[in-house]
């Protein structure tokens, strides 16, 4: 099966606290999920990230500074 994009979701708050959000398709196993996020404020801390399909999300550590 080749790769196809499938699925974009966005979402933007100006609070700290939980966000939440969904895909507007379903995921289904083999998906690969890509999460990016994107913080605009001096040590920004990102304590977690679920779903409740139980899937593990792996920080890669990369960052950008402007």
């Amino acid at each position: 099966m080749p790769i196809a994009f499938v699925n974009s979701v966005e979402v933007h708050s100006n609070t700290s606290g939980t966000v939440f959000n969904t895909a507007s398709t379903s995921v289904t196993t083999g998906n690969l999920i890509v999460l990016t996020i994107a913080v605009v404020v001096e040590s920004p801390t990102i304590s977690s990230i679920t779903d409740t399909a139980g899937n593990t999300y792996i920080n890669t550590g990369a960052t950008v500074d402007n």
